[in-house]
């Protein structure tokens, strides 16, 4: 992973992609990222996490459930 520090306004290209920092809290910093049409984006993070955490523990009860049943 290449970790880059960046201040308010400033950017980065990656291929066809620009990433500005539009704004920066205590606790968080918030980008904008502006690409061709073409170019798909798609959003990762610890929210995501979550939802598999809770996609794998449902799985995991509806097993269980299956389990007891048989």
């Amino acid at each position: 992973m290449l970790v880059i520090t960046r201040k308010l306004g400033e950017k980065i290209q990656i291929g066809n992609a620009t990433i500005t920092v539009t704004r920066t809290g205590k606790c968080n910093v918030v980008i904008g990222v502006e690409a061709p049409n073409h170019v798909r984006i798609q959003r990762a993070g610890p929210s995501s996490a979550t939802t598999q955490s809770r996609e794998l523990s449902r799985d995991s009860a509806n097993n269980d459930s299956l389990s007891k049943a048989s």
